[in-house]
C-alpha cells in the first residue's frame, strides 16, 4: 500500500491516493522515519538541505505526477512508454512479467531491494512530487523526474519523505504470489533451491516440491534476517526479497554503475 501522507515536517497532509499492491507481510514498524528521535538541530540542517532541492522538484512544467513516475521505473525495464502504459503503469505491467510491490521502509530497504524506486516528496504546501529513485551512492541519491536527473546528499531528502516507497520487479514463473506451508509444487520447489543457493547448501530431502516443517522454519530464519514478519507466508514481500536477494544480469540496480 503506498500511502501518500506527508511526513511530519509538512504542514499540510494530503488524501491518500490508493492502494498499489494489498497484502504486505512486513513488519509493523518504521524504519524510514526517523526525523522524531533526531537532535532539533539536525532536523533544522536537514530542512535547510532540502530548500535547495525544492526548486528542482517545482521547475515550471515538468510532469511530477505519480503515473509519470512509474511509467519511467518500467522504462528501465524495457517497456515502452507508450500512452497507455503512462496512463496506468501498474495496470500494464503484468503484460510484460511484472509488478509493482508498495511499502514503507528506508533507504537499507531501498538498498536491499536494489531496484529503482518511486517515493513521494512533499512540499511545504503539502503538495505530492513524484520522482523516481535511480541511484545509491553512499550518502548521496540520484533522483529522476520526468526524465530529468539529479544528486543530492540523503538529509535533503527525508525531511520531505514519509518513507513509502514502490518498485517494479519481475515474479518467477510459475510460483504462486502466495505459498503457504503445507502447499506442493513448482513454486515450493523454486523456493526450496533459491534457499539452497543462499544458505550455500543442499538440503536433501524425499519431497522437494513439499512445503514441509523443515522448510517453514528455514523461510522464517530469511525474514527474520530481512525484518519480515516471520510467519512462514510467501507473501509478495517475503518473494520480492527472495527474487532480489541475487542479483540478476539486466535488471535495473541502485547500486551498480549503469555501462
Amino acid at each position: 500500500e503506498y500511502r501518500a501522507e506527508a511526513p511530519a515536517s509538512a504542514a499540510v497532509k494530503p488524501a491518500n491516493i490508493g492502494i498499489i499492491a494489498g497484502r504486505t507481510d512486513r513488519k509493523k514498524t518504521d524504519a524510514g522515519d526517523k526525523s522524531a528521535s533526531r537532535p532539533d538541530g539536525e532536523n533544522a540542517a536537514q530542512r535547510g538541505m532540502s530548500e535547495t532541492l525544492v526548486p528542482w522538484l517545482s521547475e515550471p512544467g515538468i510532469r511530477a505526477d505519480r503515473d509519470t513516475a512509474l511509467a519511467s521505473m518500467l522504462l528501465l525495464w524495457g517497456v515502452s512508454d507508450s500512452s497507455r502504459v503512462a496512463q496506468a503503469p501498474c495496470n500494464s505491467a503484468p503484460k510484460h512479467g511484472l509488478q509493482c510491490l508498495s511499502r514503507r521502509g528506508g533507504w537499507e530497504s531501498l538498498r536491499a531491494v536494489d531496484l529503482p524506486a518511486m517515493i513521494g516528496l512533499f512540499l511545504k504546501t503539502g503538495e505530492a512530487r513524484f520522482v523516481t529513485v535511480t541511484g545509491l551512492d553512499g550518502d548521496q541519491v540520484t533522483l529522476t523526474i520526468d526524465r530529468k536527473t539529479g544528486t543530492y546528499p540523503r538529509a535533503a531528502i527525508e525531511p520531505l519523505w514519509n518513507g513509502y516507497f514502490t518498485v517494479v520487479w519481475r515474479p518467477p514463473e510459475r510460483v504462486d504470489r502466495l505459498i503457504a506451508p503445507g502447499v506442493e509444487g513448482p513454486g515450493v520447489r523454486w523456493l526450496r533451491e533459491r534457499l539452497d543457493q543462499l544458505d550455500g547448501r543442499k538440503a536433501q530431502v524425499a519431497k522437494p516440491g513439499h512445503y514441509d516443517d523443515a522448510l517453514r522454519e528455514r523461510v522464517i530464519a530469511f525474514q527474520h534476517r530481512h525484518t519480515l514478519a516471520p510467519d512462514g507466508m510467501i507473501g509478495p514481500e517475503t518473494l520480492l526479497y527472495l527474487v532480489t536477494a541475487v542479483r540478476t544480469a539486466g535488471n535495473p540496480s541502485l547500486t551498480i554503475p549503469k555501462s
